[in-house]
């Protein structure tokens, strides 16, 4: 077999099946030929299952990178890539390696699209499919379009969107004390305060042809809830020649279901009512819809068309009320700085971006409180990579380095540098709380409510006694 390696392709010039080739970037490779299916059957670079003879083959050689400037995923300033991006920390970690030599390109802000008028891509995939660029850099996102015209490496990052809102702030711990029981709990011993009330008061009726003493109907009907606060039991049931067994076994049974009550509610009531409150966060489109929160959104990207046709049907409602942000009259960063004390407003935006924003902003990061809220309902994610050309010889030499970087967690390593606060701020607040008026509020409500009641009895009492007299 005679090989050319002047010319474009190779030609098979003999029976044989191994040979060289020479692809449409100019690079030589090894593969295997079928004769019965008359295609090429394997291509790849020599030595492909050695990984040291494929770091060895693209060492000391010079690469040419296209990129975009987009912190936190990728930066390039004064010759330098900044190492704590997340993409910054693979590809110099790549160059370095491999002792490259190299070439930055700027590809001012265009990532890849194509051209329907002139039949061209533009950008960093332009850069790279039409051989002015090895690789290109910077949170490229995989369509089906780019990858008919250039080779994507494995994925580098991923890029998710989530629900963001104004933390949720404390709210009044008035209502902690009713918190010791959950509502359906509640519910059960009213049910049970209740119907122990009217079986003794129908103990009291039935009770009427014997030396039963006969209490006050109100009296009756209270005396659950005061043996529910630990008080003396009374002794009506006692008589001078026998006892009313009902009325003593009802009470007694009480009394030892109402002592685990009190147990239960004592042991709780501290824990409870000085635990700090907070509103609650917004985590679907479903609270957000609930809560009637406006959506802040872009007709002009790609989230308008996202809740259209998404399958749930609650971020389909988000729609019914939602504010177009207009950019020239308010950037992103002014939208973020108004979120910050804007219970009301929710956005859609990548957690990265926002937490990095949070880390260069001092007002934000010495906040004594998070500023934002992240929703655990995802938006659209989906995995970034690099691009590179078809055949690249690059190909699987940065495919495994890429591996390598993420087994040693790379991406976590850049992520907690401004991201593993974010639950809390610089400045945290003690949790700890000490009792206050705020605290007893039910208490002191439910004291008022019962002086307006008496003092409305009260008056009422007044007037008939005053009418009665007159009467007289």
């Amino acid at each position: 077999m005679k090989i050319n390696l002047d010319v474009p392709y190779v030609a098979i010039q003999s029976n044989g099946q191994s040979f060289l080739y020479r692809n449409q970037h100019g690079e030589i490779f090894p593969g295997v030929w079928s004769s019965k299916y008359s295609k090429l059957m394997y291509k790849g670079l020599k030595g492909v299952h050695d990984n040291t003879a494929v770091l060895q083959s693209n060492k000391g050689h010079f690469i040419r990178i296209a990129y975009n400037n987009y912190k936190p995923r990728f930066y390039f300033e004064n010759n330098k890539c900044d190492q704590g991006t997340f993409e910054g920390l693979y590809l110099c970690t790549y160059i370095e390696s491999r002792n490259l030599s190299n070439e930055f390109i700027d590809s001012d802000y265009l990532w890849g699209s194509y051209d329907n008028n002139t039949g061209t891509w533009n950008g960093v995939v332009g850069k790279v499919g039409y051989g002015n660029a090895d690789i290109g850099v910077t949170f490229i996102s995989y369509t089906y379009e780019r990858i008919q015209f250039v080779a994507y490496t494995l994925p580098v990052g991923l890029d998710v969107s989530n629900w963001i809102s104004m933390y949720p702030g404390k709210v009044s711990p008035a209502t902690n004390i009713v918190k010791v029981f959950d509502t359906k709990g509640w519910i059960a011993i009213g049910i049970c305060t209740l119907a122990i009330g009217f079986a003794l008061l129908l103990v009291r009726f039935v009770g009427q042809d014997i030396e039963f003493k006969q209490p006050d109907a109100v009296l009756v009907m209270l005396m659950p809830l005061a043996v529910l606060n630990a008080e003396q039991m009374p002794d009506w049931f006692i008589l001078k020649t026998t006892r009313v067994i009902s009325g003593s076994i009802l009470l007694m049974f009480w009394s030892l279901a109402s002592t685990l009550l009190t147990l239960a509610f004592s042991s709780n009531l501290r824990a409870i009512i000085l635990t700090p409150t907070y509103a609650t966060p917004i985590d679907t489109a479903q609270q957000i819809v609930q809560a009637n929160k406006l959506a802040v959104l872009e007709d002009s990207t790609w989230q308008l068309e996202f809740l259209q046709s998404s399958p749930n049907p609650w971020q389909q409602q988000v729609l019914k009320r939602y504010r177009n942000r207009d950019v020239e009259k308010q950037s992103w960063e002014d939208l973020i700085m108004s979120l910050v004390y804007n219970p009301n407003d929710v956005i859609i935006e990548a957690e990265d971006n926002v937490l990095y924003f949070v880390q260069q902003n001092p007002d934000l990061a010495n906040l004594s409180r998070p500023p934002f809220y992240f929703s655990k309902e995802l938006l659209r994610p989906y995995h970034s990579g690099w691009v590179i050309q078809k055949e690249s010889k690059w190909e699987d030499d940065i495919n495994m380095h890429i591996l390598y970087c993420h087994q040693a967690g790379f991406d976590v390593s850049i992520f907690n540098k401004f991201g593993k606060d974010r639950s809390v701020g610089k400045n945290p607040v003690s949790d700890q709380e000490k009792l206050g008026i705020e605290h007893l509020l039910v208490a002191f409500f439910i004291l008022g409510s019962g002086f307006i009641l008496a003092l409305s009895g009260f008056s009422v009492e007044v007037i008939v006694s005053k009418k009665r007299k007159y009467d007289v």
